[in-house]
């Protein structure tokens, strides 16, 4: 069994089978993504859209998410994901609706919040979700499943508590419209956001091990 293997079967000990993990791919190696897929780790997330091109024709039984920031001039290459986790513009919004509407195709969404109100992160503020989510229900093309958030780094990891169940809170004032998912939590702290919530983690260094 290979490390990655390993890591992934401590991993299924700790997170509840109703959580789905998601295996960060930024600068790892193809063997190492390639094992996690042969563990069950299906759900793979691209920082790079175009990094993802080559990922999905090496590994086509992947399901691939784009968890970057979104280039306007890069939207082209989105379509070819699943579902874009890091939504938080409206023109990128309408770019990409109408683009899949020219595909016949919907593409799933999350809204990224900027849950701390942090000056160098991306994502929409909390008070401003209200009225984007109303503008994403006018494009057909886009299908808003729910939220992405990363809380601020603080230490102990205990301290980034709040934020997670502010996400949770905010998650649920969209039930009405069918938002059920809520991609939070990475390799520190992913403990804390499945306690609040999380329907998605996001590992990196804690299943692939250090990054290349």
């Amino acid at each position: 069994m290979s490390a990655v293997e390993e890591n992934i079967a401590r991993l299924r000990e700790r997170v509840p089978a109703h959580v789905r993990i998601m295996g960060v791919v930024k600068k790892q190696p193809v063997e190492k993504i390639q094992a996690a897929i042969r563990s069950g780790v299906t759900l793979l997330g691209v920082n790079y859209a175009q990094e993802g091109e080559a990922l999905q024709a090496t590994c086509p039984a992947a399901h691939w998410h784009f968890i970057g920031h979104i280039q306007s001039r890069k939207t082209k290459y989105l379509l070819q994901y699943e579902q874009v986790q890091s939504l938080d513009r409206l023109d990128i919004a309408e770019d990409l609706n109408q683009r899949a509407l020219a595909l016949n195709k919907t593409l799933d969404v999350l809204v990224q919040i900027n849950i701390g109100d942090e000056q160098t992160k991306s994502g929409i503020a909390l008070e401003e979700l209200e009225p984007f989510a109303e503008a994403l229900g006018k494009l057909p093309g886009l299908r808003c499943r729910g939220l992405m958030v990363l809380p601020p780094p603080l230490e102990p990891v205990e301290k980034r508590r709040p934020f997670f169940q502010k996400a949770r809170r905010a998650l649920e004032r969209f039930d009405a419209l069918g938002w059920d998912q809520l991609s939070m939590g990475t390799s520190e702290d992913f403990q804390i956001a499945v306690d609040e919530g999380a329907t998605i983690i996001r590992l990196g260094t804690v299943l692939f091990g250090p990054r290349a």
